[in-house]
């Protein structure tokens, strides 16, 4: 037993070293030396073509590549499968964040019967309605 403890000290030792080693390199901000434009200005200075424009291409003023740009946009399989897949990671999230949410059920029902027998008809109406609610609460 005597030999026992040295040696998980000397082992919590050189596992603190290796974690404490991880800690020891520090993240640097990388300065940037070139200035870059909001926007960029045609070489006669009439248009700016900023960054933030969408439909770049209507700045050019041609029928041409505005066609081919809505050709592209309208048969452009990835970019109607990557907007599939927005959508439905989008109603993914909000189905889980519905479990969030408070529960209410309402449920109702209604039922009519008819009996003919010796003593003569019968008729009875039957209703019934039932509201639950309910929450969740994630302790963890």
């Amino acid at each position: 037993m005597k030999h026992r403890i040295p040696f998980i000290m000397i082992c919590g030792v050189i596992l603190s070293v290796f974690i404490q080693s991880c800690a020891l390199n520090a993240v640097r901000q990388v300065k940037m030396d070139a200035p870059i434009p909001d926007a960029y200005h045609a070489s006669d200075g009439t248009t700016t073509l900023h960054f933030t424009d969408r439909q770049w291409w209507l700045s050019f003023n041609d029928e041409t590549l505005s066609q081919l740009m809505d050709t592209a946009f309208a048969r452009n399989l990835e970019l109607a499968q990557s907007s599939a897949r927005l959508q439905q990671a989008m109603a993914l999230s909000r189905q889980r964040r519905a479990d969030r949410l408070p529960n209410i059920n309402l449920e109702g029902s209604t039922s009519r019967s008819q009996q003919v027998d010796v003593m003569g008809e019968s008729i009875g109406n039957s209703s019934s309605y039932s509201l639950a609610a309910g929450y969740e609460v994630d302790l963890w």
